[in-house]
């Protein structure tokens, strides 16, 4: 009876030790991978100032184009939305919390407003192949430029694409 009592107690003792040392008394942490990457930039005109001014009633995005057919349920326009009037392009953009079907993408993920610096972000983008399309809208006319060549992105990367007017 006394080996059975001493092992009992011996068994007792390495569990309390493991407790106390923190080994298998938690799981360890996921390692967080992650799924999407960042495309960021500035649009700028040829004097380096923001290509819209705001003080001058002046507004401006840049709209996300799917320019890959693998990306999966990014918010961006697609080719056939292209073939639209920039009116109708506009009128999708929609609030962040507006989850209906006819909104392409939502101004926080994408359409920020690039009236003072000249900046835009998209901080949340699936992997693969895009274009940029700049609206800016002076004086109640709309000018839309498709803006090329942007690199191909990558989870957990930054795409920094910058464009100055001529």
């Amino acid at each position: 009876m006394k080996q059975k009592g001493l092992i009992h107690l011996a068994s007792l003792a390495l569990i309390f030790a493991l407790l106390l040392t923190g080994c298998g008394s938690s799981t360890p942490e996921p390692t967080s991978v992650p799924t999407t990457g960042t495309i960021k930039g500035k649009i700028l005109r040829s004097d380096g100032k923001s290509l819209v001014d705001e003080f001058a009633g002046e507004y401006g995005y840049v709209i996300l184009i799917c320019a890959g057919t693998n990306i999966p349920k990014s918010e961006c326009l697609r080719e056939q939305d292209l073939q639209k009037d920039v009116s109708e392009i506009l009128a999708s953009i929609c609030d962040t919390v507006d989850q209906s079907p006819h909104c392409k993408f939502h101004k926080m993920i994408g359409a920020d407003d690039i009236s003072h610096t000249g900046s835009y972000l998209f901080p949340a983008v699936f992997p693969g192949d895009y274009d940029l399309l700049l609206i800016a809208v002076s004086n109640g006319i709309a000018m839309s430029v498709r803006l090329t060549d942007v690199d191909s992105v990558q989870a957990g990367e930054t795409v920094e694409y910058n464009f100055t007017t001529q």
